[in-house]
């Protein structure tokens, strides 16, 4: 690609993010409280949401291509409708695991592997707003007195947040998602995950109500072992205890606790943490003891 090209292409792209920061704001400034407007279905919302996005960029004076507008529309439709830069991700059924360790900095999961997207967010806090539109719709809330937070997405897909003081560079999301058509048992024995004798003994343990303690790495399985288990005896396991057994094992995106900044780890992805003391006026602590609960969560 010649010089000229590139810089064709860089105004195109600062030509249709100055139209969208133009046109999503008019878009919130006409629809209003109809963006929240809870008797509409999600339907009807995002009908309404594409229609006056189409009026808008009709409206505007430089020329745009079909294709541009496309892609506006569903740039904007993502951020006002959905979870921002993060939806394509959320709708791809190949992706297992969305990692968002600050603003500019999100991979994913895929058969298992990490890949940087390089897809980003305006700034944290478009970053922030889209974790509290996740943690609003199942009534958390995430703030400096409850800086981390548990949450699901409508599809059953498991969230955890981090904003600061907590986190050090910012607010960081995880977002571990779930097949639509979860493996049975006979797909894991065909694996080689497990064989039939094992099968049998985890239908046995079930049926006759035994607790059974399983552990294992993030990503090893253990919630599709229980899942499988369920299919087996045609009923789900009374309590489920799954425990990964290192951090190191359990999840690539490490989270080292610190009480300072200073403490630099140049492994990727990372998201850093920091324990606060007592602090005046009744304001939480964070201790050492209870951030390394958090990471077992994502």
């Amino acid at each position: 690609m010649s010089l000229a090209d590139r810089l064709a292409k860089a105004q195109q792209k600062d030509r249709i993010s100055e139209v969208r920061g133009r046109v999503q704001e008019q878009l919130v400034e006409s629809l209003g409280p109809r963006l929240y407007d809870a008797t509409m279905s999600d339907t009807e919302l995002e009908g309404l949401v594409h229609q006056r996005l189409r009026e808008l960029l009709d409206e505007e004076e430089g020329p745009l291509s079909a294709q541009e507008k496309l892609l506006i529309v569903r740039q904007i439709g993502d951020s006002v409708l959905g979870l921002g830069p993060l939806e394509p991700f959320v709708r791809d059924p190949e992706v297992t695991e969305i990692m968002v360790n600050n603003w500019d900095t999100i991979y994913v999961e895929r058969a298992g592997k990490l890949y940087w997207t390089g897809t980003k967010f305006h700034d944290d806090q478009q970053l922030r707003r889209t974790i509290d539109k996740i943690v609003g719709k199942v009534g958390r809330r995430v703030d400096e007195a409850s800086p981390y937070v548990d949450a699901r997405l409508p599809d059953g897909s498991r969230v955890n947040a981090v904003i600061p003081p907590l986190s050090i560079d910012g607010p960081a999301l995880t977002i571990r998602k779930f097949a639509a058509d979860p493996y049975q048992a006979d797909d894991l024995i065909e694996f080689g995950t497990m064989t039939s004798p094992v099968a049998k003994f985890l239908e046995a343990c079930v049926r006759g109500r035994i607790n059974i303690l399983v552990a294992g790495g993030t990503g090893a399985g253990k919630t599709t072992r229980n899942a499988a288990t369920a299919m087996i005896t045609g009923r789900r396991p009374k309590r489920s205890v799954s425990t990964p057994v290192t951090k190191a094992d359990a999840h690539p995106n490490s989270a080292p606790t610190s009480s300072a900044c200073g403490t630099r780890r140049r492994s990727t992805p990372t998201v850093r943490w920091r324990w606060r003391a007592p602090q005046p006026r009744g304001a939480p602590r964070w201790g050492c003891r209870r951030l390394p609960a958090n990471p077992w969560r994502t």
